[in-house]
């Protein structure tokens, strides 16, 4: 069914999975700080990699599946031994083919409600000195760096840092190009470097903006595509996806994907697209979650654009942005 309302709303597509929160709940609740940890799975395998993350939620996507894709190449690779450390909403050990996932429960960050703090180093150091991996990769800026060094303090143990965004945007500040508070992120941006071995980018434009800040210890990996599910092919189910969310079909479909949050700057998409649907009739879709969905539903323009539910199935991801002529990325 269409809803109408601040817009249309259209329920997942078919084959939604579960939340990975939802699953979680089959996961070993331990008294992380207290508890025996369990045997080291693969413990002759070497490199042993520890990533450690907050950005790992259940309706978040780019950095979660970045981790999910490097568990399934472990699970293929006998001779590497992977532990992942999230934030979650209770203590709990899921133990899979080669690698071990940790949650340490942890608050959920007001405004980002996504996401939840990481800040038990007690539990984090038994967690380190139990896995004794060859490298630490750090998936966060601000406050798990500094826990995450604290817990590993004296245990020999390197630490690299892979910025998954751009730096400015991921505290909010872009568009402040002097002054003060420019001056004072910088100064951050350098004095966070000094923990790590080495800082991993993906992207030239995050290598530039990191320079321009002081950082020049960085190697560039980029991230790849799935080309079995991003696929040119899935163009042919385009009018049959199109038609299943009550879509247009002799319109031009922009789509977002992703979270709805500050930083993404969904508000200039919206203001913007009065005049790009005025000059070519396009029709906007936006699917995700996050915390300023009410705030941009309120919006004018938010009235004749599709809002879809953050999608699980990456299938679907794959067939929505097959179905769609442009991609939205403010």
């Amino acid at each position: 069914m269409i809803g109408h309302g601040f817009g249309a709303i259209v329920p997942p597509l078919p084959g939604v999975r579960p939340p990975d929160m939802a699953r979680a709940a089959a996961a070993t609740r331990v008294d992380m700080a207290r508890t025996p940890l369990p045997p080291i799975d693969r413990p002759h395998a070497s490199p042993a990699i520890l990533d450690i993350t907050k950005w790992f939620g259940e309706t978040s996507g780019g950095v979660k599946t970045y981790l999910t894709e490097k568990m399934r190449w472990v699970r293929t690779e006998p001779g590497v031994r992977h532990a992942l450390v999230i934030p979650g909403p209770f203590d709990g050990i899921t133990t899979g083919v080669g690698t071990r996932v940790y949650r340490v429960r942890g608050p959920r960050i007001p405004t980002q409600t996504a996401y939840r703090f990481l800040l038990a180093t007690r539990s984090l150091r038994r967690i380190i000195a139990h896995e004794a991996p060859s490298v630490i990769e750090v998936g966060s800026p601000l406050f798990v760096p500094w826990v995450t060094a604290f817990a590993a303090r004296d245990l020999g143990i390197p630490l690299v840092a892979f910025h998954h965004t751009s730096f400015r945007g991921a505290v909010g500040a872009h568009g402040r190009r002097e002054g003060p508070w420019r001056a004072l992120l910088d100064r951050y941006a350098r004095v966070l470097d000094r923990l790590f071995s080495v800082t991993i980018v993906a992207s030239e434009f995050a290598a530039q903006e990191l320079a321009a800040m002081g950082v020049a210890n960085t190697v560039r990996v980029p991230l790849g595509v799935d080309l079995g599910l991003f696929s040119p092919v899935r163009q042919a189910e385009r009018e049959r996806t199109l038609r299943r969310l009550g879509l247009p079909l002799d319109r031009p479909i922009g789509l977002y994907i992703g979270r709805l949050a500050r930083e993404k700057r969904l508000d200039v998409v919206l203001d913007a697209w009065v005049n790009v649907e005025r000059a070519c009739g396009a029709h906007l879709v936006i699917a995700g979650a996050g915390s300023e969905e009410r705030v941009l539903r309120s919006r004018c323009m938010a009235q004749r654009v599709t809002w879809l539910p953050f999608q699980h199935d990456r299938d679907v991801v794959a067939r929505l942005h097959a179905a769609a002529d442009v991609f939205v990325a403010p």
